[in-house]
């Protein structure tokens, strides 16, 4: 299944989850059911995402959604 974008994006610029190598809490609408739903990500993340985008599965209809923000940019 190839990865849509995310429909809806939200997110802090900066957080204390930084400190231990998470991204400030993310919320997201899935680009396929709309479902709207948070997820943190880490380095992991990033680089082993799509393109360099770390992705996140929508909890509701599985499917495999990137989000189009980056870190140290």
């Amino acid at each position: 299944m190839k990865p849509i974008m995310v429909k809806q994006l939200q997110c802090w610029g900066t957080s204390i989850s930084m400190l231990f190598g998470k991204t400030p809490k993310v919320n997201m609408a899935c680009g396929k059911c709309s479902y709207y739903f948070a997820r943190r990500f880490g380095r992991y993340d990033f680089e082993y995402g799509y393109r360099g985008m770390p992705i996140a599965v929508c909890p509701t209809c599985g499917q495999v959604n990137y989000v189009p923000i980056r870190i140290g940019e």
